[in-house]
Formats: C-alpha cells, structure tokens, sequence
C-alpha cells in the first residue's frame, strides 16, 4: 500500500540537518492511532528525523500516547476558544498621557542686579554678542538637559554667553535667568489594542492537556493556502513500505 506526506522539510547547515515529514487531517473525528500508526510507517520510509501531525479535530487518547511513543509532534488547528485566550493578552489598554513644561516664576536678573519678570511661555528675547536672538526657554532648556534639577524647586541659570536684555531703561548685560520649572497636563489619549486573530495552533500532548502556541487570523492562512496553490504543482512524497535487507550470513 502506498503512502503519503503532505510536506517534507529539509533544514540543516554544514553542522547538522534534519528532514521533517509533516501531514494535516482535515476529518470528522479525532485522528486514531491507526492513523498515527500510518503516518508513521511513512515517515519512517522517507528516513525523517521528525514527524509532525496537525488535526482539525483532534486526537483520541491513544492516537496520542502511540504518537509520543514514536516520537511524532501532534498538534491541533481549528477556530480559537474563550478558554484558549487564558495567560495570554488579548487585549491592551492604554492611556497616554502628555506633559507640557513651563516655567513659573520666570525673571531675568539683570548684572547692574536689577529683576525683571520675563515671559511665562518663556518667549522673552535676549540677545548674544554676535547679534542673534536667544530665547528665555531655549537658555533654560539646555541647562535642563546638562544639570540635575527637580520639579517645582526654583533654578537659577548663569548663562554660558553674553546675553543683553533691551527691555530694561537702557540695555543691559544678563547675569541669570530664574524660574521653577513646573509640569502641566497637556492631552490626554485613550485607546485599545485587540487581538484580531480567530484562530489558533495547539500542541497536544499526551496526558490530554493542549496548549496554544500560536494565534493567527484565518484570513492570512486563507492568502498562503492560495499563494501556494498558484505555485507550479510538484510531485509528492510517496513510499512504498521498506523491505527488510537481506541477512549476510544467510547462503
């Protein structure tokens, strides 16, 4: 009686290789252990150095211990369960929210020690030695960047140029700029992340227990199924029993 494998995988490099023999059971009823048995009479033909079963409907319980017994892996892949989702995250809550620094309190210390209250946005224009603008919170900012600072404690900022003031009676030479920098809420997103996916691949191991391995959607397993229909068809693996090799020391 001739037999079948479905797929037959080849993987290996110059260290080691294996050769994996695969079928799929779209029946019914659970695979028997007269199918396991079956399978792996072919497998053992072609030689493999492993054998998976997939089920659409499952195994009976001596299907399964028979396919331990001979080293085959059986799983099972069908629509995915209420229980199947059980220690895995199906769906992801989340809530971003954003934080908007500014500076309270701002005020430009002037070096003749004059104080002036500078712009809450930090938006007040200071000007360096090579005519350029240079903003309140610019000059605040790279000193956050650099220093250790906390939350709602005033800072006190000495920069590291010749910054003029133009606002004061008459323009004048920058000695510090103060301010506590303060976080606000800024906006707010809340949404949901869900699982799309309907169906699952189950290990089945032999004392009954399954566990799922893999979640998926059955419409990307549909595309592959017609992706691989379209390829140009090659023959099958197929075996014939082996025959029992001869005994030298027989005449």
């Amino acid at each position: 009686m001739r037999r079948q494998i479905d797929v037959v995988v080849y993987v290996g490099n110059e260290a080691t290789s294996a050769l994996i023999a695969m079928e799929a059971k779209d029946r019914a009823t659970p695979v028997s252990i007269g199918m396991v048995s079956n399978f792996y009479t072919a497998v053992d033909g072609v030689r493999a150095t492993k054998g998976i079963l997939v089920s659409r409907m499952g195994y009976t319980k001596d299907a399964l211990l028979e396919a331990h017994y001979r080293n085959i892996d059986t799983y099972e892949l069908r629509p995915a369960e209420e229980k199947d989702w059980e220690g895995y995250a199906r769906e992801i809550h989340f809530i971003i929210q954003t934080k908007k620094l500014i500076y309270d309190q701002p005020e430009i210390v002037l070096a003749n020690g004059e104080r002036h209250p500078a712009s809450p946005g930090g938006m007040t224009i200071l000007t360096r030695e090579d005519g350029g603008n240079a903003f309140f919170d610019h000059v605040v900012n790279t000193w956050l960047l650099d220093n250790v600072w906390r939350e709602d404690e005033p800072i006190e900022v000495v920069p590291q140029q010749h910054l003029t003031y133009y606002m004061s009676a008459e323009p004048s030479q920058v000695a510090s700029l103060r301010c506590v920098p303060t976080y606000i809420a800024g906006m707010q997103v809340e949404s949901i992340l869900t699982n799309s996916a309907d169906w699952v691949l189950c290990k089945c191991l032999p004392n009954g227990e399954i566990e799922p391995e893999f979640f998926f959607e059955y419409a990307e397993l549909q595309q592959v199924a017609d992706e691989f229909k379209r390829q140009p068809k090659t023959s099958r693996v197929t075996t014939e029993p082996r025959k029992p090799k001869p005994d030298p020391s027989e005449p």
